[in-house]
């Protein structure tokens, strides 16, 4: 994000204006912001914690999916017609809590396995017929080039 799209006023600047902002303490975008947030933890009126987060949720707001995505060859995934305790072995390997669950090839997403969900198959199933459709949640798919922000508040509405 740069400077000029971080304002809070999209009309252009007087000189008077530019000056009386020199003056002023108030930011006038993000850089600026980050600077008075610098010198308020500096002055220890924040603790460098506090500080971090901000900057955190500040950088979010500029970002894109793409910026945070997983290269697919990376992606550790569950196929839909593997026996539970493959399944679980998968799981548990990855030490991640959601997997996508693949159909024929990697762009047939069927759905997202929780990992918690897991927990809900009876002791011992391992050996019987196991259909991960009834466990499984809905996909939910977005455009790489969308904003994070959008995202992640997009998320919140979700179970």
């Amino acid at each position: 994000m740069t400077d000029d799209q971080s304002s809070i006023d999209p009309r252009p600047k007087s000189w008077i204006d530019k000056i009386a902002q020199v003056f002023s303490d108030e930011p006038t975008d993000t850089n600026s912001l980050l600077d008075l947030l610098r010198n308020a933890a500096q002055d220890q009126v924040l603790d460098g914690q506090a500080l971090s987060m901000i900057e955190g949720a500040l950088q979010v707001s500029s970002m894109q999916v793409k910026d945070i995505m997983i290269p697919r060859s990376q992606v550790v995934s569950v196929p839909s017609n593997a026996p539970s305790g493959e399944i679980v072995e998968i799981v548990s390997q990855s030490s991640h809590s959601r997997l996508p669950v693949l159909g024929e090839n990697v762009d047939d997403v069927k759905g997202i396995l929780l990992a918690k969900d897991l927990l809900r198959l009876p002791i011992g199933s391992h050996n019987e017929e196991f259909d991960i459709s009834q466990i499984i949640r809905r996909a939910n798919f977005v455009s790489e080039d969308k904003r994070l922000s959008e995202v992640l508040v997009g998320f919140m509405d979700i179970e």
